[in-house]
């Protein structure tokens, strides 16, 4: 079968589903946007982001024009197949940034299969009861409209919506949570590498680790409050008060992330200044994979 897979990070939530596709057998294309180097056995197509001086508008706006320019750019890579003779018998794909839309200008008979991953709630934009956190109004309203009636377009058009999780399933409205194109299938681990090593050992800053350190782990795309963040660091002078010799590894990038709000590190440190042990702290950055 031939199978069509999109996501803008690619391979996004397809890392682990395109090596089992392409044991099975599958022939395989991938479509995504960034433009970082990749190990992956299969031919990737990418398309140039839009630029943020291109876009016009705020908030909901803003994000339809990058959507609508997204799948401008993936059906002009997708009418390429078809000029070649490739045709897709299944398309897989992320909702989220819209590059599904004009999926069936191309092919208006190929299923998709679609990951919508999440509807948008205040909690979700950075808003709402934590104290920490602005409280929501109209315009963080409007933005959450903006993206979750792109989500809604996007699942119109689909033949099926997987959700990895029941969780993630429930926070759907009722009338698209009714509907039989909605699944829930985990995504699944790949414990031949995701397991436990009684003998692990690695370095850190030249520091030698192992079991024997008690250690907290963090891991983000992105260090935002989004993902928690600000919470873990907000915890930190108390439990590094209450445990003298644990270490903190924390993997992400410093980037804007879902809410937009890049520097998120460099403000929080400068707000615990004086109250962290901060060789005790590592911040790895971004790590490849098999590393991580």
């Amino acid at each position: 079968m031939r199978l069509l897979l999109i996501h803008q990070n690619f391979p996004g939530q397809f890392r682990q589903l395109v090596p089992f596709l392409l044991d099975q057998g599958h022939d395989l294309i991938g479509i995504g946007s960034h433009q970082r180097p990749i190990p992956t056995p299969i031919r990737l197509l990418r398309y140039a982001e839009p630029a943020p001086e291109e876009l016009v508008g705020q908030g909901g706006v803003r994000l339809w024009d990058e959507a609508l320019k997204r799948a401008r750019q993936v059906a002009l890579l997708c009418a390429d197949l078809a000029k070649e003779g490739w045709q897709p018998d299944r398309i897989l794909a992320h909702s989220g940034w819209g590059e599904t839309l004009a999926l069936r200008d191309v092919w208006p008979d190929v299923p998709v299969v679609l990951w919508p991953e999440l509807w948008i709630s205040p909690e979700h934009g950075g808003h709402g009861p934590d104290p920490y956190l602005p409280a929501s109004n109209f315009e963080h309203q409007l933005d959450q409209l903006g993206r979750n009636s792109l989500t809604r377009l996007a699942m119109h058009q689909a033949s099926a919506w997987v959700l990895p999780t029941q969780y993630q399933a429930e926070g759907f409205p009722a009338d698209l949570r009714c509907d039989p194109r909605m699944q829930v299938v985990h995504e699944g681990i790949d414990t031949a590498m995701a397991h436990p090593d009684p003998n692990v050992q690695f370095e850190v800053r030249g520091i030698p680790m192992n079991r024997s350190n008690p250690t907290i782990t963090f891991v983000n795309r992105n260090l935002e409050r989004l993902r928690g963040f600000d919470t873990l660091m907000r915890a930190l002078p108390a439990i590094q008060a209450a445990h003298p010799t644990v270490r903190v590894l924390i993997v992400g990038d410093s980037g804007a992330g879902y809410r937009g709000e890049a520097g998120l590190r460099q403000l929080l440190l400068e707000e615990l200044a004086g109250r962290l042990d901060l060789d005790r702290i590592h911040f790895l950055g971004r790590i490849p994979y098999p590393t991580l």
